[in-house]
């Protein structure tokens, strides 16, 4: 991946060819997550720059571009930390992009680790991410947002699922207990008898 990037980069950046710069920046975010769970940490580093730098020159030719400002919101966090200007990125990336359910596979587990740290509007959009993957039936991504989700939003993305068909509800919860959590929601029973009493 990284050779394709080589390949293909500086000729995207001299053309300001969007569609090709979000494709390379997908594929820089996969090579720089995977870095990180490495033990490099130089790696890591070049890594996390290089979707940095690939971020802003995105925003150069695309300033609207919600991946843009979500890549930059991923290396700055990494970077610095959580503060206004990460905040920032994050808020504008929900602002450009708010319903794209491709970048909201990616954007919600980023903001739901977060989640204590969001002003309430932030809060209001990462729960928003997670409504939306519910309603369109991806439970396994809906279930894998939910563990990944700080404690104190999981009451918040529930609380999103009420209003839907309860075969929708019971399927969720399968996928959330076989990850080995329990729903203790009012809109969820919790059966915690053992397997053998089940049927």
């Amino acid at each position: 991946m990284r050779q394709i990037i080589a390949e293909n980069l500086p000729s995207a950046r001299r053309q300001c060819g969007a569609k090709t710069m979000r494709e390379l920046l997908l594929l820089q975010l996969a090579i720089a997550d995977e870095s990180i769970r490495s033990s490099n940490l130089k790696q890591a580093d070049t890594d996390i720059e290089a979707v940095a730098s690939s971020s802003r020159a995105l925003l150069l030719c695309a300033p609207s571009e919600g991946l843009g400002w979500l890549g930059s919101y991923w290396a700055a966090i990494r970077q610095e930390g959580f503060g206004p200007r990460t905040s920032a990125f994050l808020g504008l990336s929900y602002q450009l992009a708010p319903h794209e359910a491709w970048l909201q596979l990616i954007r919600a587990p980023l903001a739901l680790r977060v989640y204590r740290a969001l002003p309430p509007e932030l809060k209001t959009n990462a729960v928003e991410d997670f409504a939306d993957i519910f309603k369109a039936r991806l439970f396994p991504s809906a279930a894998a947002f939910y563990q990944a989700a700080a404690a104190g939003a999981r009451a918040d993305l529930l609380d999103r699922t009420c209003a839907a068909p309860e075969a929708d509800r019971r399927l969720f919860q399968r996928y959330v207990t076989d990850k080995g959590l329990q729903l203790r929601h009012p809109c969820y029973q919790n059966d915690e008898r053992p397997a053998y009493l089940k049927d």
